[in-house]
């Protein structure tokens, strides 16, 4: 059985040439985004991977945020399994997962 099919991406990737790295206790990568730079797969949902380095991302271009919290056991995007992750979510539906212990969201002021 053959699958002609592109791999479907787990998460987004940064790419290289948005990540500034600031001199910080561990040497986080430092990240600008807008969210409208992210885009949304079809559960309305964004997922952050960082595979495994520190990364400090200042958000900008949201709605209100009207929800956060831990994910709840079971709970899927697209592509993979987000229990347990961070969540923001925003006035228009739109929900950011990351993972807390490795993704500092910093929310930039409107």
């Amino acid at each position: 059985m053959h699958h002609h099919y592109a791999r479907q991406p787990i998460a987004i990737s940064i790419p290289e040439s948005k990540l500034e790295l600031r001199e910080s206790g561990g040497r986080a990568n430092f990240i600008a985004l807008s969210l409208h730079d992210l885009l949304l797969d079809d559960t309305g949902s964004i997922v952050i991977e960082t595979g495994g380095d520190m990364l400090v991302i200042e958000l900008s271009g949201y709605q209100d945020i009207v929800k956060r919290g831990i994910a709840p056991e079971g709970t899927q995007s697209q592509h993979f399994n987000v229990s347990g992750m961070d969540y923001c979510q925003f006035l228009d539906g739109t929900r950011l997962y990351y993972a807390a212990d490795e993704v500092r969201l910093l929310l930039a002021p409107e």
